[in-house]
């Protein structure tokens, strides 16, 4: 609704007037995004039966099938492998699998577009790298990670 109500209002106004409008309500929107809080990565880490492979979901998985990982390491990296561990920016989850990784004092992103890696592994289980950003409207700031299983067989 908000988008067909911007275009509808936009072509109303008159050309000049146009952009600045656009940039101006861009503007409100990421300032509304902005809370002052520092900027968290949280989520939970869980696993599925008979999945195919671990897999990361954007914002919280409430299927009822996803049980708790306690104990998986998620670090935040430079690089995309998740080898280049940037300090102080790692936790295990919680007893339900829950983790939360503070942003504040981020140091630059050596990535593209301002990038790191999210990096998620635990004994016995299929490792996960996801790119996530500090942006407020990122993709994977809240998440589900699901990681799969590794059979003993399969070792």
């Amino acid at each position: 609704m908000f988008a067909t109500a911007r275009i509808m209002l936009s072509a109303t106004l008159p050309r000049g007037f146009r952009a600045f409008w656009i940039a101006s309500s861009m503007l409100i929107l990421v300032a509304a995004c902005n809370d002052g809080s520092p900027p968290t990565i949280v989520g939970v880490v869980c696993t599925e039966p008979d999945i195919v492979s671990s897999i990361a979901y954007r914002g919280a998985l409430n299927d009822g099938r996803c049980r708790p990982i306690s104990g998986a390491r998620i670090v935040l990296a430079f690089d995309v492998a998740g080898d280049d561990i940037i300090p102080g920016f790692e936790t295990k989850s919680d007893l339900d699998g829950n983790y939360r990784i503070e942003m504040r004092n981020l140091p630059r992103a050596k990535q593209a577009w301002n990038t790191y890696t999210l990096s998620i592994s635990k004994e016995s289980y299929e490792p996960l790298t996801i790119e996530v950003s500090p942006a407020p409207l990122s993709r994977f700031r809240q998440n589900t990670i699901v990681l799969k299983k590794i059979e003993a067989n399969n070792q």
